[in-house]
């Protein structure tokens, strides 16, 4: 125990500390003539992480708990459905550990924790467990005797906590109000050191198992996938990511890269990212609060003849609330947490807040009232969604919304989940608006790959076949207007139409769209470089498209969505054919 050399290794080494000993054996080989040489070489040594010394290799004798009867508890719980780990990919490696498991040995020779219940007489009799504090030797009757000095192994200890907290082996009333509880949360480093130990704990002195659920999240790492140590120096100090970044903003980039199961990399564009989310929330609430002076709390009220806005804002809440709770109730809060960035940064602020803008500026305040309490309705629930996420945030505006709402809760802790009926399902809304938004996206690339400045109206003109999506834009004019910052554009839906001199041309859902420009070379070259890129992704679309392994193992609703696209890209690609042609 202090390194030095056992009276085994002969009267010359015995009491010599290895290092001295080593050397002495050198000086002794050459001093009788048996060295012939010596050769300097690098070994793997363990060293201790603390105080950089070397880790010697020790026989010792240790206490062990046979595992056998206890693992085959365990291991059946988790067969039969009562544990059920999630990833269900861990179950086999757990089972398969608990039913290959060596005997535990459960002594560890450190300075704190629980005594090793063993006692020596001091008579030399066979030592002795005893729950209690012994009185006298079971053996002689002796009344001295000693305690082991080990004490028990870290998770023996530790897979007793989900009873010990409750004051086991008192029949305590919160030992029988939280014992079982429903979900272990916990990392896969440490399933069968801690998971399974509980487990059989609970099974040995409950006879019921701890927990129903164990979530299994994956290690934190660096951006280089390097588990976080404090011996490699890369560990992140979520109180200065807190400090810089936001304490929801860290919530929310972990809760995005929580993919069930498996190991996520942290680094600054992470945080970065959660940090400019919350800020959008931030921003749109103070918005919303801006246009909400004249505004009396009433209930969002959607039908069929609602401004086509408000039925597709409804459908894509109903849509949201519907996936973000089936995903926290899978376990899988990566899902939720980038199912709802998704919906409140694209479908929310930067989509819905702009079309109910129009309304709130302009002079129908019946029109204006509707759009309030729609929005008004889906803040609320997006607060509630994101609560568990982002909880400072969201009750913050929470607290400034309240006032506002029909019926609300005191906080947000307390308030109920929302319910897809909380948004209204409207295929019908969500089809048209999708082919809107399309056109408005369409207008705004054209915009930028003409480098017209982001403030002068463009002046268009439309031609198409489709009656129906001439009624969508007919419906949104003003919208299409001030989200495509148009100069009063011409819609013409007729085949008719001839292609206007010094017109640059964008297409979308088969619509053709002409917008003026002075450099009829650049728009050329425009046309050319989109033309060659929609032919590249017909031609990767194509080859998938055309696999017959694909089309067999994909589900069918993929290879509709890939046809679909295929056909539309085709069309595109011939109505720049013949718009090329014209130069």
């Amino acid at each position: 125990f202090e390194a030095k050399m056992t009276p085994e290794a002969g009267p010359a080494y015995a009491g010599l500390d290895r290092f001295d000993a080593r050397k002495k054996v050198v000086e002794d080989l050459e001093a009788g003539g048996f060295l012939e040489k010596t050769d300097d070489y690098k070994l793997s040594a363990a060293i201790c992480y603390r105080c950089q010394t070397i880790v010697e290799p020790l026989l010792s004798e240790q206490w062990f708990m046979k595992m056998t009867d206890l693992a085959a508890r365990a291991a059946q719980a988790t067969r039969d459905g009562r544990v059920k780990i999630v990833p269900s990919s861990w179950e086999k490696p757990y089972t398969q550990w608990l039913d290959n498991i060596k005997d535990w040995c459960i002594s560890r020779q450190i300075w704190w924790g629980h005594r090793i219940p063993v006692y020596y007489c001091a008579k030399d009799c066979k030592p002795f467990a005893s729950a209690e504090t012994p009185t006298e030797c079971p053996a002689c009757k002796g009344k001295q005797f000693t305690q082991d000095e080990d004490v028990l192994d870290t998770w023996f200890s530790s897979g007793l906590w989900p009873m010990s907290v409750f004051h086991w082996p008192d029949k305590t009333e919160d030992l029988k109000t939280f014992y079982p509880t429903s979900v272990l949360v916990t990392g896969h480093e440490i399933l069968y050191l801690w998971v399974a130990r509980m487990v059989m704990m609970g099974l040995e002195f409950m006879d019921e198992v701890p927990f129903k659920h164990v979530y299994i999240h994956g290690i934190v790492r660096d951006k280089q996938g390097k588990k976080m140590s404090k011996s490699l120096g890369n560990v992140i100090d979520p109180l200065e990511i807190m400090k810089q970044y936001g304490t929801d903003a860290l919530r929310m980039s972990l809760a995005e890269s929580s993919i069930p199961g498996r190991d996520m990399q942290l680094s600054n564009d992470s945080f970065m990212k959660a940090r400019n989310f919350a800020n959008k929330l931030w921003n749109a609430s103070r918005f919303v609060f801006m246009n909400l002076a004249d505004y009396k709390p009433a209930p969002a009220s959607v039908g069929p003849d609602s401004p086509l806005a408000d039925r597709w804002i409804m459908h894509e809440l109903a849509l949201t609330i519907q996936q973000v709770t089936e995903s926290l109730e899978t376990f899988n809060p990566a899902e939720a947490a980038r199912t709802l960035y998704d919906f409140v940064w694209s479908s929310f602020c930067d989509w819905y807040v702009e079309l109910a803008k129009i309304r709130f500026q302009g002079t129908d305040a019946k029109a204006k009232a509707q759009a309030q309490s729609v929005i008004v309705h889906v803040l609320d629930n997006i607060l509630a969604m994101l609560h568990p996420i982002m909880p400072y945030e969201t009750e913050e505006i929470y607290t400034a919304l309240k006032p506002f709402l029909a019926t609300s809760a005191e906080s947000l802790m307390i308030r109920s989940w929302p319910l897809p009926s909380a948004g209204r399902p409207d295929t019908e809304a969500t089809e048209k608006l999708r082919r809107f938004k399309e056109v408005v996206s369409t207008i705004r690339n054209v915009r930028a790959e003409m480098m017209a400045p982001p403030g002068e109206p463009l002046v268009c003109e439309f031609k198409s076949k489709d009656k129906d999506l001439g009624a969508i834009l007919t419906t949104l004019y003003p919208e299409l207007r001030t989200l495509a910052k148009l100069e009063k554009p011409t819609l013409l839906i007729s085949p008719d139409l001839a292609r206007p001199a010094n017109t640059a041309v964008a297409v979308a859902q088969g619509l053709e769209i002409f917008i003026q420009v002075t450099d009829m070379t650049k728009e050329k070259a425009r046309l050319e470089k989109n033309l060659e890129k929609l032919r590249q992704a017909i031609a990767k679309d194509k080859a998938l498209y055309d696999n017959e392994d694909f089309r067999r193992r994909a589900p069918q609703d993929e290879v509709d969505r890939l046809s679909t696209r295929l056909t539309q890209s085709q069309d595109k690609v011939s109505l720049l054919e013949r718009n090329l042609s014209g130069f």
